[in-house]
C-alpha cells in the first residue's frame, strides 16, 4: 500500500491476461435489453411476454451449439450485425411475437432453423447462409404468421424454407437453392391471404439446382391469388443444361 492509501497491484511478466468484455443474456429475460459489441448466447433463453431485445448494429453474436431462443407472446427480438449460430440452434417465435433481422449477416450451422408460429418475421437487407463446416442449414419454417416480409435480402443453402397459411411480401430478394432442397415452399389452405413476390432490380429470384428432389419455388394448395413479377428462375438441371420453370 502506498503512503496515500492507494492499493498497488504488481503484475510480473507472464501474469497479465487481456480479457475482452462480452455480452450475454439470462435464461429468462424479464425486461427490455440491448446487446452490443460481442455476445455469446448459450442454453435455452426465453424472452418473456412484452419484452423487447435488440442486438445493436456492429455487434458480433455467436449462439452456441444446441441453444435456443424463444420469443414469447408479444415479445420481440431484433438482430443486427453479424450472427453465427452453431449446430442445432433454434430461434422460435410464439403467436404475436416478432423476429426482425435488420441489415444482419447470418451464418447457420447444420440443423439450425428459424420457426415462426403465429407471430411475424421481417428480413430487411442482409443475408443468411450456412457456416463453412455445414452442408446446409435447416431453414425458415413459418406457420400462421400475421406477416412475413423479406426485402433486399439473400437467403442461401437452406434445406427448406416453408411459409404456410401466412401473408408473404417478398421484394428484391434472392434465394440460392442447393441440390436436394426447396428454395421456397408455399401453402395457404384458407383464402384471404396475400402472397406477393416482386422485384424491381435485376439478379433477384431463385437460383440453384432443380430436379425431382429440389425445387426453386413450389406452390402447394394455394387458396389465394399469388402475384409474381419480374422474378428470375435460373434453376439448373443436374446436367447443367439450361433453365427450368419454377
Amino acid at each position: 500500500m502506498a503512503d496515500n492509501g492507494t492499493i498497488l497491484i504488481e503484475v510480473d511478466a507472464g501474469d497479465g491476461r487481456l480479457l475482452q468484455m462480452c455480452s450475454s443474456l439470462p435464461a429468462s429475460i424479464t425486461g427490455n435489453s440491448v446487446v452490443k459489441n460481442i455476445a455469446f448466447l448459450s442454453g435455452p433463453i426465453t424472452i418473456n411476454p412484452g419484452v423487447n431485445v435488440t442486438i445493436q448494429a456492429g455487434t458480433i453474436t455467436r449462439i452456441m451449439k444446441d441453444s435456443s431462443i424463444y420469443v414469447d407472446n408479444g415479445a420481440s427480438l431484433t438482430i443486427r450485425g453479424t450472427l453465427t449460430a452453431d449446430e442445432n440452434v433454434r430461434i422460435e417465435v410464439a403467436p404475436n411475437g416478432s423476429l426482425v433481422f435488420e441489415n444482419a449477416t447470418c451464418y447457420w450451422g447444420q440443423g439450425s432453423k428459424i420457426e415462426v408460429n403465429g407471430g411475424s418475421l421481417t428480413i430487411n437487407c442482409g443475408s443468411m447462409d450456412k457456416t463453412d463446416d455445414s452442408t446446409t442449414w435447416a431453414g425458415i419454417r413459418v406457420t400462421g404468421a400475421d406477416l412475413v416480409t423479406i426485402s433486399d435480402a439473400t437467403i442461401s443453402n437452406a434445406f427448406i424454407n416453408h411459409i404456410f397459411d401466412s401473408n408473404l411480401l417478398m421484394s428484391n430478394s434472392r434465394i440460392n437453392v442447393p441440390g436436394g432442397s426447396y428454395g421456397l415452399l408455399l401453402k395457404n389452405s384458407a383464402p384471404g391471404l396475400q402472397t406477393e413476390i416482386i422485384n424491381t432490380e435485376p439478379g433477384r429470384g431463385f437460383y440453384g439446382f432443380s430436379n425431382q428432389t429440389s425445387k426453386g419455388i413450389w406452390l402447394n394448395k394455394m387458396k389465394n391469388p399469388v402475384y409474381i413479377s419480374n422474378v428470375d428462375f435460373y434453376m439448373k438441371t443436374p446436367t447443367g443444361l439450361g433453365n427450368t420453370s419454377p
